[in-house]
């Protein structure tokens, strides 16, 4: 059986067999016998959302039609980020809450979050399970009639829900004259981020914030935040914040423009709770991608990392397990110890504002309290996904550059979770090495596992 979700959810290409209309019927059939099959509700709630992408009306419609089906409410909340989606399904007592986003993908792809009650990702188990389902075979045809005891309801205000749930629950910084320039990414945040950090007094300087449907995270947003170090340098500005398409993901640029690591704003938020008499340990949960100079940065005050393979979920059940108060990843998901158990880029941003705030110090200072090693990524365009340990040009290059390395470095290879690719990274005591480990281990890959 072909897996049918990934790292974080299902995503694919718009018009991928998966996506198509009578897939996502089916999905949402198989999401009804998953409940039910798990003592389930007779007339179970789901709650939807999408981000702005031209697709997801058409995406959330099939949804609609599938889980129609059978009893139960389909509750329809509109544009909203993927972290309003999952408070949402907590304020409303939902069963299961679907995002309809491809996160930080271009607007040609789309994809499904799927949240069950309490604010949790499904586990792999569960992503086991549903797909077990679907391969049973279709549950009734796409033109089957709507069940008598389905209904639809517009959940309407979900926006202002979402940013209320977080005042109750943030101490929001007093940001009087501070000017933060903000990219959207032209995304599900446009109307979010902007009005709670223009409220605790922020001069908020827009960029990204005028979606049309496909311009969704195209040369904007988290993934390309080189624009808007200009844009912070050019104003002046104290502060820059980039999100991705749905709002899980926060990366930050400093004063001077210049990008802030993951780990150093992980760091930084750690750090906060060692004060004396604040947090015992555990204290940070990160995954084996993160940079090597956080823990060191850590243990120096007493703090302990606790790695765990790559994606947000996989952080936040680390945390449950752990009772760890604080998780994220280098890629800009941050966690806190409570529900839902997801990235919340604003919820993220409000924590590190008030940090500086209450510091008094501009983020460029306080990010050296984490000094991070040498580090180069890459990625590699890969045709399948073979066994890491049989693509002998990649495992020689490997064997090799460890050997170089010893204990002063390390070599983290991995296939993504949502694209054909082969994610690299090197970690070494000097830049230079870890930028030639690199293009080794990637001229490595591209013998054994790249296209032509």
């Amino acid at each position: 059986m072909t897996a049918l979700f990934g790292t974080d959810g299902i995503r694919a290409r718009d018009g991928d067999p998966v996506l198509a209309d009578a897939a996502v019927e089916q999905l949402a059939a198989a999401l009804r016998t998953f409940l039910a099959r798990r003592g389930g509700p007779e007339r179970p709630r789901l709650l939807v959302g999408r981000d702005p992408r031209e697709s997801g009306p058409r995406i959330v419609e099939a949804l609609r039609r599938g889980w129609a089906r059978g009893p139960g409410t389909f509750l329809e909340a509109g544009i909203l980020p993927t972290p309003a989606i999952a408070v949402l399904l907590l304020e409303e007592e939902a069963d299961l809450a679907v995002s309809v986003t491809a996160s930080h993908n271009p607007a040609s792809d789309n994809g499904i979050k799927v949240f069950r009650a309490g604010g949790h990702k499904l586990s792999p188990s569960e992503e086991r399970e549903i797909e077990a389902i679907l391969a049973e075979g279709p549950t009734g045809q796409s033109s089957a009639p709507v069940h008598p005891e389905a209904s639809h309801e517009e959940l309407a205000g979900g926006a202002e829900r979402y940013l209320d749930w977080l005042r109750e629950r943030e101490e929001l910084p007093d940001l009087s004259g501070w000017r933060i320039v903000g990219d959207t990414a032209h995304g599900a945040t446009v109307q979010t981020t902007p009005a709670l950090l223009g409220a605790c007094g922020a001069e908020w300087i827009a960029r990204g914030d005028a979606p049309d449907g496909l311009n969704i995270n195209r040369n904007c947003g988290s993934e390309h935040p080189e624009a808007l170090a200009g844009e912070v340098r050019r104003h002046g500005a104290h502060l820059g914040i980039a999100h991705d398409g749905d709002g899980d993901r926060v990366v930050f640029v400093d004063e001077q423009g210049e990008t802030v690591a993951g780990e150093q704003v992980l760091g930084l938020l750690a750090l906060e709770r060692l004060r004396p008499g604040q947090v015992p340990e555990p204290t940070l949960v990160t995954t084996v991608q993160s940079n090597r100079g956080l823990d060191r940065a850590l243990a120096g005050v007493g703090g302990t990392v606790d790695r765990c393979e790559v994606g947000d979920r996989e952080v936040a059940r680390r945390m449950e397990e752990t009772g760890c108060p604080l998780g994220g990843e280098s890629s800009g998901h941050y966690i806190l110890a409570q529900p839902p158990f997801s990235g919340d880029g604003l919820r993220s941003a409000l924590r590190l504002l008030r940090l500086l705030v209450r510091q008094e110090q501009p983020l460029s200072a306080l990010r050296r309290a984490i000094p991070l090693l040498p580090q180069a990524t890459g990625k590699v365009p890969v045709r399948e996904r073979r066994a890491l340990e049989e693509c002998r040009e990649l495992a020689a290059a490997r064997a090799s550059l460890e050997g170089e390395l010893g204990g002063d470095g390390r070599v983290h290879l991995r296939y993504s979770g949502t694209e054909p690719l082969l994610r690299l990274l090197v970690e070494a005591p000097l830049q230079e090495q870890a930028d030639d480990g690199l293009q080794r281990l990637a001229t490595a890959a591209r013998a054994d596992l790249a296209g032509a």
